[in-house]
């Protein structure tokens, strides 16, 4: 199968195919070609490393990852951070969108990929458009590889020659390939992804998501910061929650269903990046900080206004319209304030950079 999309290989342990990968792409990466995913780095033999280090390069940013967790130098075995190594997944799966690589490159299918986790989804993702995939298989994984990629894959032995062969099969290093999309979809489909019609949907509910996290916070934030200060000024203290009410009536029946929205793509989204176990980690906080802002926004919306807030706001106006309307500009800006800081810890965790 010599146009196989895929390239598994398979070696035995304490024979890594790292070595053979970097000088089989040491070509492309000179030529500027774009290249995806992750490859190990040598540490044995820098100073201060413990032999458990492992640090993987994202090959598409360059940046360098150590997924060990650091257990002191009296630690027996290795164990991988799980959550540091769920981040460089979504980086890479990221890339495959923003960067459009000639490439994937998977240094290793291990045991969490086996699982069904770490970059498996990326793999699936890269056949879904049309990228050629290049991945490290262990022997003990060997059976469940074959059952997950079945027929889709060519297995290679970890020789540069043999990887340099089956790139030219695939256009490279050849300059002005293009990538080819065309009969990958249903491939994508056997891995587990909808392919390039339908891959999309990781795309679309990040986007639906930002969009609805937009309305809901934007139109908070205006109502705090423009409306509120607005008809402080201009209007008199027995009209001011009469007119704020009206205009608060038309948000609020608005973000009754972006708020919702927000929540399911969110929630759809860590289902589909298998990201669960992240919520239980030190360093998943603000994942637990953008839930419970949500389920307080939510209980606002839905309980708190509706059956509760409504009478006692109207009985508080009568008996003291200005206090009432300051206290309502303080409540405005407590959830302003809580609503932005954890939006943006969730973007910066996102991104790896908490935690």
């Amino acid at each position: 199968m010599p146009d196989s999309l895929i390239a598994a290989l398979v070696y035995a342990d304490g024979i890594y195919p790292d070595r053979a990968i970097a000088r089989a792409i040491e070509p492309l990466r000179d030529r500027g070609i774009a290249l995806a995913g992750a490859l190990q780095l040598e540490s044995a033999d820098l100073p201060g490393r413990h032999p458990c280090d492992m640090l993987l390069q994202d090959l598409s940013s360059g940046e360098v990852t150590a997924i060990a967790e650091h257990r002191g130098s009296e630690a027996r075995g290795c164990r991988l951070d799980v959550s540091l190594l769920t981040d460089l997944a979504q980086s890479v799966a990221f890339s495959l969108y923003s960067e459009e690589p000639r490439l994937l490159v998977v240094n290793k299918f291990g045991k969490i990929e086996a699982d069904g986790g770490g970059l498996r989804g990326a793999i699936a993702e890269a056949v879904g458009l049309g990228i050629p995939v290049l991945v490290g298989v262990p022997a003990r994984n060997l059976d469940r590889w074959r059952a997950f990629a079945g027929s889709l894959a060519v297995e290679l032995p970890v020789e540069s020659a043999a990887i340099a062969d089956w790139l030219e099969t695939q256009g490279l290093p050849a300059a002005g390939g293009r990538r080819r999309h065309g009969g990958h979809d249903s491939a994508a489909a056997r891995l587990g992804v909808a392919g390039r019609h339908g891959m999309d949907d990781l795309t679309v509910a990040r986007a639906v998501h930002v969009l609805a996290v937009i309305h809901w916070m934007g139109g908070v934030a205006f109502a705090t910061a423009v409306i509120l200060p607005a008809i402080a000024a201009f209007e008199e203290p027995s009209r001011r929650l009469a007119l704020f009410e009206a205009i608060e009536r038309r948000f609020s029946a608005q973000v009754r269903v972006s708020v919702p929205v927000a929540g399911l793509s969110g929630f759809y989204m860590a289902w589909r990046l298998d990201a669960w176990e992240r919520f239980l980690e030190p360093s998943g906080w603000w994942l637990a900080a953008m839930v419970l802002v949500w389920l307080l926004f939510m209980a606002i919306l839905f309980v708190v206004e509706p059956l509760l807030l409504r009478g006692w706001f109207h009985r508080r106006a009568t008996a003291e319209p200005e206090a009432t309307f300051r206290r309502m500009q303080g409540a405005h800006w407590i959830l302003l304030l809580a609503g932005t800081m954890t939006a943006a810890a969730g973007v910066l965790g996102a991104h790896g950079l908490l935690g």
